[in-house]
C-alpha cells in the first residue's frame, strides 16, 4: 500500500470510521429499494478494491454500486481531506468560496470529469486499487451490531450478528481465521457489558 493510500485508509477506513460508515449504510435513509444495503457494502469492502470518486453530494467508493457516502455524514478530518483534494484538482474558477479556505492536498493522481448540467466528479486514480483489511471490516461490523442499539438484549444482538454473517458468507468466502476474529470481538464486547 502506498503512503497516499495509507493516509486515505486512516482517515476513512480505520475501525472507528468503518463503524460509522457501516452504521450509516444500515440506516433506513441509506437503503436503496428492497436490497440489503449493509450486506452489499460489507461484501464489496471484503471482495473488491475501492474506486474512489468525489461527487457533488458525497463520495462513491464502489464502481458496481452507486452508493454515496454523503459529506454531511463525514467528520471534520474527512471533510478537510476531501476539500484539500478538490482544492488541488478542481479549477479555481469552479471552486466555492468555502473550498478555497482549505489547504490543497497535492500528490494524488486524479481524473477530473465535467458532468452534464455542471459540476465536477473527481476520480482519485491513486486510490483506485485500495483494499480495506477484512479484519477491520468485520471488527467494525461486530462493534456496530453488538454495541449499537442498546434497547435490545445481548442475545438479540448476537443473533443479529449471526444472521448478518450468514448473509455475507452467502456472497463472499470468510476464512475460519476471520470468523475467529469476529468471535473474539463478540466475546470481548460481552465481557465489557
Amino acid at each position: 500500500m502506498t503512503q497516499v493510500q495509507e493516509v486515505f485508509v486512516k482517515e476513512f477506513f480505520s475501525v472507528e470510521q468503518l463503524q460509522r460508515f457501516l452504521i450509516y449504510f444500515s440506516s433506513k435513509h441509506a437503503q436503496i429499494g428492497k436490497q440489503d444495503t449493509l450486506t452489499e457494502v460489507v461484501v464489496n469492502l471484503l471482495s473488491a478494491p475501492l474506486t474512489v470518486t468525489l461527487g457533488q453530494h458525497g463520495v462513491f467508493f464502489f464502481t458496481s454500486h452507486l452508493l454515496v457516502y454523503p459529506y454531511a455524514e463525514m467528520d471534520e478530518r474527512q471533510l478537510r481531506y476531501v476539500s484539500g483534494v478538490l482544492r488541488a484538482n478542481v479549477p479555481e474558477k469552479n471552486q466555492s468560496v468555502a473550498l478555497r479556505e482549505f489547504d490543497a492536498v497535492p500528490g494524488i493522481g486524479v481524473r477530473v470529469m465535467k458532468q452534464m448540467g455542471g459540476g465536477y466528479a473527481v476520480k482519485l486514480q491513486e486510490l483506485s486499487e485500495t483494499r480495506i483489511r477484512a479484519e477491520d471490516v468485520l471488527t467494525a461490523l461486530t462493534r456496530g451490531i453488538m454495541t449499537g442499539n442498546q434497547k435490545h438484549p445481548h442475545t438479540y444482538r448476537e443473533h443479529a450478528m449471526s444472521v448478518q454473517l450468514q448473509r455475507i458468507m452467502g456472497q463472499v468466502n470468510i476464512s475460519r481465521a476471520l470468523q475467529l476474529v469476529v468471535n473474539d470481538e463478540m466475546t470481548r464486547l460481552q465481557a465489557t457489558d
